[in-house]
């Protein structure tokens, strides 16, 4: 569940590529300490919303409750209903609004979630009916990641907006 005085973290294998330091993040990584309330969540959530990348085309993905958007990753998607993260069955046809590198937490593997991005929508997009796609930053290793972030817990992404 989301939690206004915490902020959001993708659930990843027990061991991190963290140091265990206690030291706080640099201010370039702010979103993740600031955090967005449940409020502030669902006003961006009711305009932004995940889409996903199957054979080179979108999906949107069928709304997810507000209380698991910081739970579960919204690039893992399965067609049965069981599943929390569903995508639809058609494709849409969208055009690319703009590119951003994000940031998120993770334990070992990449997994963002839909708070990671709606706390770092761009400025510009706010209030505006758009999509959003995650995937590893350049080629997903060590090298292509802000060493900064990486070396406290957070993976490198690239974010396209639609």
């Amino acid at each position: 569940m989301i939690n206004s005085n915490q902020p959001s973290k993708a659930v990843g294998c027990s061991s991190s590529v963290t140091p265990s330091t206690g030291e706080q993040p640099p201010e370039y990584y702010e979103f993740i300490t600031r955090g967005l309330s449940v409020t502030e969540v669902a006003a961006r959530y009711v305009n932004a919303k995940p889409v996903v990348i199957h054979k080179g085309k979108y999906f949107k993905i069928k709304d997810l409750p507000i209380d698991i958007l910081g739970e579960h990753t919204y690039s893992w998607y399965r067609v049965s209903p069981k599943y929390p993260v569903v995508r639809e069955d058609t494709s849409c046809q969208l055009k690319i609004l703009q590119q951003k590198k994000t940031f998120h937490s993770s334990g070992f593997f990449f997994k963002p979630d839909a708070v990671e991005v709606l706390n770092q929508l761009p400025e510009d997009l706010l209030g505006r009916k758009v999509y959003f796609s995650t995937k590893p930053y350049g080629d997903g290793t060590a090298y292509d990641q802000e060493p900064d972030a990486y070396y406290k817990g957070f993976l490198t992404g690239l974010t396209t907006f639609l």
